[in-house]
Formats: C-alpha cells, structure tokens, sequence
C-alpha cells in the first residue's frame, strides 16, 4: 500500500528578531508598553527610504495612527548560522553609548523581511538589478540617452528604478548567480510597533 504524501512543512506563525536599542528607548518601552517610530531622529538623506519601506509594510500591515516610520530589526545578522547581532562589532549605535540587544518573538504577519545589501539600493537611489545582465542593461540604456548617473532621474528612468527596489523583498534565492547564497546573507525586518510581550531577552552592552 503506497505511503499517503506528505505534506510541506508548516511555516512558523512567529518570527525571532534582534532590534538594537538606546537604553533610554527600554525605558520607555518599560513604561508605556510599547515602542513606535514617530520619525524625529531618522537623518534627512535616508527619511525618503524610510518612508518607501514604511509605504510597503503599509500595503501588508495597516498603519497604526500615529506610526510615521517602521521600527526595524534583524532576522539575519550575518547569515543563517549567526542570526543574532554581533555586540563586539562597531557601529550599532554612537561608541560610548550604552545600548540593549532585545531578542523578540513577534507574529509573522506583522512583519516585512527584506535583504539588507539590496537595501542599500533604495539608500542610495540606484537601480536594483538580480542579475549581471539586468543591470548591464539599464546602465546601457543610461548612456544611449545621455542620462548622468544622479537623482532624480528623468523619465522612464526614475519609474524603472523605483520599480526595481521591489526586488528588496525577494528571498526567494532565485538571484543566488548575482547576490549570493541565501544562507549566506543579511535579512533585515520592520513592523510597525514593539510591544513589552514580544521582547523574550535582553542584553546590555556598551557600544563600541
């Protein structure tokens, strides 16, 4: 009698994350129960990206009242093997500041996972590209209409470039020739709010 299929394993309905945190941040966190963004310390150069990923988690998770910004957090520091921040590492916070590591649990459907490095391409305003081939077009099509490479760019150029940060949220690991095993790289996480009940750890450190 033939084994009866078996079926996909089921995904988890939780994520764990690291967020990075000022203790004063804890503080208030301790007091009042929860923790939004409300935008007044994002610097001015990065608040157009911060506001594109905050439009995206939008689409997936309703905007509280009163959220500007989209808290954010590691799924995968430095890989799948060293998924938890490296506290000995330089640049988590201002040296000298002292900071906490919160490990949290938060529901899947709260959270927009996306790939760090490509971020870096909405940071910057580039064109995002999966493959050699892709990106080798766009930057021929650049020089055929005489196009400088800086922000804000002409039309269609500016469309096909906002257009292609939606591949941000591909983890598909189907672009492994271009960016590199899945395993391997940097998966960030945002969401609206952190609550006191998600927080299952923490860890102070002094940063470096």
């Amino acid at each position: 009698m033939p084994s009866p299929p078996r079926s996909a394993p089921r995904e988890r309905e939780t994520l764990i994350l690291w967020t990075i945190r000022q203790e004063k941040e804890l503080r208030l966190l301790e007091q009042r129960g929860r923790l939004r963004s409300d935008g007044r310390r994002a610097p001015d150069y990065r608040r157009e990206a911060y506001a594109w990923m905050g439009a995206r988690l939008a689409e997936q998770v309703p905007r509280p009242r009163g959220c500007h910004y989209p808290l954010w957090a590691w799924a995968q520091y430095a890989g799948s093997s060293r998924p938890r921040p490296d506290l000995r590492a330089r640049g988590h916070c201002p040296p000298g500041t002292r900071a906490v590591l919160l490990e949290l649990e938060l529901p899947r459907k709260h959270v927009l996972l996306s790939d760090f490095q490509k971020w870096h391409a909405v940071l910057n305003r580039r064109y995002l590209a999966d493959t050699e081939r892709q990106h080798g077009t766009f930057e021929r099509a650049l020089r055929r209409a005489g196009v400088p490479e800086t922000w804000p760019y002409p039309e269609p150029f500016a469309s096909q470039i906002i257009a292609s940060w939606n591949r941000v949220f591909d983890l598909s690991g189907k672009d492994t020739a271009y960016w590199g095993p899945l395993n391997q790289r940097e998966i960030q996480a945002v969401f609206w709010e952190l609550r006191a009940e998600h927080v299952r750890g923490i860890t102070g450190f002094r940063a470096r």
